[in-house]
Protein backbone atom coordinates (compact mmCIF):
# COMPACT_ATOMS: atom_id res chain seq x y z
CA UNK A 1 0.00 0.00 0.00
CA UNK A 2 2.68 2.70 0.86
CA UNK A 3 4.43 1.61 -2.30
CA UNK A 4 1.69 2.20 -4.35
CA UNK A 5 1.32 5.72 -2.77
CA UNK A 6 4.46 6.45 -2.97
CA UNK A 7 4.50 5.62 -6.88
CA UNK A 8 1.48 7.40 -7.37
CA UNK A 9 3.32 10.78 -5.83
CA UNK A 10 6.46 9.54 -7.74
CA UNK A 11 4.25 10.13 -10.97
CA UNK A 12 2.17 13.25 -9.85
CA UNK A 13 5.43 14.80 -9.46
CA UNK A 14 6.84 14.27 -12.72
CA UNK A 15 3.54 15.10 -14.25
CA UNK A 16 3.59 18.56 -12.33
CA UNK A 17 6.91 19.41 -13.91
CA UNK A 18 5.82 18.05 -17.43
CA UNK A 19 3.28 20.83 -17.16
CA UNK A 20 5.66 23.64 -15.43
CA UNK A 21 7.91 23.34 -18.33
CA UNK A 22 5.27 23.51 -21.37
CA UNK A 23 3.77 26.75 -18.73
CA UNK A 24 7.11 28.16 -18.80
CA UNK A 25 7.54 27.44 -23.15
CA UNK A 26 4.19 28.93 -23.80
CA UNK A 27 4.08 31.84 -21.63
CA UNK A 28 7.53 32.76 -21.11
CA UNK A 29 6.33 32.77 -17.50
CA UNK A 30 8.89 32.51 -14.52
CA UNK A 31 7.70 29.52 -12.37
CA UNK A 32 10.68 29.27 -10.16
CA UNK A 33 8.14 30.09 -7.06
CA UNK A 34 6.23 26.98 -8.47
CA UNK A 35 8.64 24.56 -8.71
CA UNK A 36 9.75 25.56 -4.53
CA UNK A 37 5.89 24.75 -3.90
CA UNK A 38 5.66 21.67 -6.88
CA UNK A 39 6.21 19.12 -3.78
CA UNK A 40 3.69 20.71 -1.20
CA UNK A 41 0.93 20.70 -4.78
CA UNK A 42 1.19 17.36 -5.49
CA UNK A 43 0.69 16.19 -1.34
CA UNK A 44 -2.40 18.20 -1.13
CA UNK A 45 -3.31 16.88 -4.35
CA UNK A 46 -2.84 13.34 -3.00
CA UNK A 47 -4.71 14.00 -0.31
CA UNK A 48 -7.87 15.97 -1.84
CA UNK A 49 -8.78 13.01 -3.57
CA UNK A 50 -6.45 10.99 -5.54
CA UNK A 51 -6.85 7.83 -2.87
CA UNK A 52 -9.69 6.60 -4.92
CA UNK A 53 -7.54 5.87 -8.31
CA UNK A 54 -4.34 3.98 -6.30
CA UNK A 55 -4.67 0.37 -6.48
Amino acid sequence: MILSILKHFLELSALFSIELMFIEMYFNADTTQLRRHSCVLTTVSLYIGDFHSIS
